[in-house]
């Protein structure tokens, strides 16, 4: 849709207060604060990540938007009893509550460098919500979830390996699906 240019004769301390209200609007967005678009129970869904790990320390912000939208962050969980290698839990943190993750991780291809011990992964997988706590307790939800990641492998025995952690890792994350949570209190 093209950009509709409208002459105003208004002060501009108007201009100002209508670009205030948008701002706020976007703003709540941003921060997860409840919107009338926000009250929907169910729809499309999306969560984009960007983990970056370094020297054991992990951090993981992370950006939901559809049904709900909000920025958080991902905290990795222990694997429970019976779990198969590839299938990882987490919970995602928003300021309304968490969500539970659990998802499925194939991965595609790993290639490394020899000479530089840079290591580039894709992969590709399932999702599922299966609960969450405060305003999203009681979430579901499921769908595909795609990454690509890029780190410095260590060096064992003069080889580059991919058997320990990486010295740095940064890996995107894009989890696309539906999501059904209980209506949000305004």
């Amino acid at each position: 849709m093209e950009p509709t240019v409208v002459s105003n004769p208004r002060p501009r301390a108007g201009r100002i207060g209508r670009a205030a209200v948008l701002m706020a609007g976007a703003a709540a967005l941003c921060t997860g604060i409840p919107t009338a678009a926000q009250a929907t129970t169910a729809g499309a869904e999306t969560f984009t990540g960007v983990l970056v790990e370094t020297g054991g320390n992990v951090q993981f912000p992370l950006v939901a938007r559809g049904a709900f939208t909000a920025v958080g962050h991902d905290e990795p969980l222990d694997s429970e009893p019976g779990d198969t290698p590839n299938l990882y839990r987490d919970r995602m943190v928003f300021p309304q509550g968490t969500l539970s993750f659990v998802h499925r991780r194939d991965v595609n291809a790993i290639d490394v460098d020899p000479r530089t011990c840079v290591a580039t992964i894709r992969m590709h997988g399932a999702w599922e919500i299966d609960g969450g706590t405060g305003d999203l307790a009681g979430a579901t939800g499921s769908g595909t979830v795609t990454g690509s990641s890029h780190g410095l492998a260590q060096r064992v025995d003069g080889e580059c390996s991919t058997d320990v952690e990486p010295l740095v890792l940064v890996m995107h994350v894009s989890a696309t699906g539906t999501l059904s949570l209980p209506e949000l209190s305004a």
